[in-house]
């Protein structure tokens, strides 16, 4: 249902670690640092604007726990550490719940979300 992708390994040094990862995104992104025990999300999107089709989320530093459901009922949770590249589609409520400080990027900004996230189906308005 939802997709979490490694990133390339490109090396690694006494400096640290090097990932690489493609993008098709442009515009403005959301960068966000959230405490361990918070949860984030706690919604749906119906893919309304592009860059909802689907959510991509960047997991660069922590560990998170990605809960998912979709109205016909199924469901899952997967342990995503980073660094991780998260796919979420429309019409899949999603949280993610940060099991250590996280640090996350969205490929979208606040205006794709906006009239599009609904914390409940039966929130969802045609």
């Amino acid at each position: 249902m939802v997709t979490i992708l490694p990133l390339d390994f490109i090396g690694k040094t006494e400096r640290g670690e090097t990932n690489a990862f493609e993008n098709d995104r442009t515009g403005q992104f959301l960068l966000s640092h959230r405490i361990a025990g918070s949860q984030n999300g706690g919604h749906i999107h119906t893919g309304k604007h592009p860059y909802k089709q689907p959510e991509k989320l960047m997991l660069l530093n922590g560990v998170a726990d990605l809960v998912w459901k979709t109205k016909d009922g199924n469901s899952g949770s997967e342990r995503v550490e980073a660094p991780a590249h998260i796919h979420i589609p429309p019409n899949v409520w999603h949280q993610l719940n940060a099991v250590t400080d996280i640090v996350f990027m969205e490929f979208n900004s606040l205006a794709a979300g906006q009239g599009d996230s609904f914390y409940n189906y039966e929130d969802i308005v045609d």
